[in-house]
Order: structure tokens, then sequence, then C-alpha cells
């Protein structure tokens, strides 16, 4: 099943790739409340694996991800070793007009058994997630553009 969200965030397509990809780095943290830790555990050529750990309804979840990078366009994100639930992410970014940008979320998400059935009446749920998610990193991206003006 794949999920689409996608939301404009005020600031350059670069900057929010630099941002996004800012691994291990304490921005990371600061733009994704619900991202506790992230180490970064291998940067190799455009690849980087983390091990992420967050906390979503008072449950502490970790998981590895690799994040496959093609700049500035395009973030491939898959969780290492998953075969159920949330497998695969993508998040491209385009240009819009007045240096902003478009980010989209295709969440790839497999199911197995009477998950797999159920799936389709949690599909709204998961679509409302994704566009969650974004509405708190567009929120936490700009944050750190006003913080730099506010420096500047």
């Amino acid at each position: 099943m794949l999920i689409h969200a996608s939301i404009v965030i005020d600031a350059p397509r670069d900057d929010v790739f630099d941002i996004l990809t800012e691994y291990g780095g304490p921005v990371r943290l600061r733009i994704n409340p619900s991202l506790k830790s992230q180490i970064v555990v291998e940067r190799r050529d455009n690849v980087v694996v983390c091990d992420n750990e967050w906390e979503r309804d008072g449950k502490r979840i970790q998981q590895r991800r690799k994040y496959t990078l093609f700049p500035k366009e395009r973030i491939e994100e898959e969780v290492v070793d998953a075969t159920t639930g949330m497998i695969r992410v993508i998040t491209r970014l385009e240009p819009e007009e007045n240096d902003q940008t478009r980010l989209t979320l295709e969440s790839e998400y497999r199911f197995a058994g009477i998950w797999n059935f159920l799936s389709r009446f949690a599909e709204n749920q998961l679509r409302q997630a994704d566009e969650s998610l974004l509405e708190r990193l567009k929120e936490g991206i700009e944050a750190e553009f006003e913080e730099a003006d506010d420096e500047g």
C-alpha cells in the first residue's frame, strides 16, 4: 500500500534538503519532536545508515534506517530488515515559486495476514499520520529559518 502526502514549505529546496539530511545532528531532533535520538552508524558515498529512536503514543520505537540521497531532489529511506509495517519512504523535493519547496512523502506499507485485510480500513489514518508529520516538519524547518533571520 502506498500513501502520498504533500506540503509546501516556505524555504528554498536546497536548504530544505540540507536540513532533512543532517543525520545525527541536533536540527533533526528539533524539526521532528517525536525523534528522540539518531546515531549515524555508517556513511558511505550517498548512503547513510542511522539507528533512530522515536516516541509515539507514549511508546519508544527503535529502528535502523538506510537513507539513500539523490541531492537535492530525493531521499529514499528504508527500514532495515523490515518485512511488514512501514518499509520504505520516498521524500521528493520540488522547487516552487518564491523560494518555496513542495515536499512530498510516498510511504510504502506491507501487511500480512489479517493486517493485510485491516490495512484497507487504516489507510486514511496512515495518510493522516503522514500529513501530521509533514505539518510538524514544515513548522520545524521554517522555525530554523526564522532563527537564522533573527540572528542575522
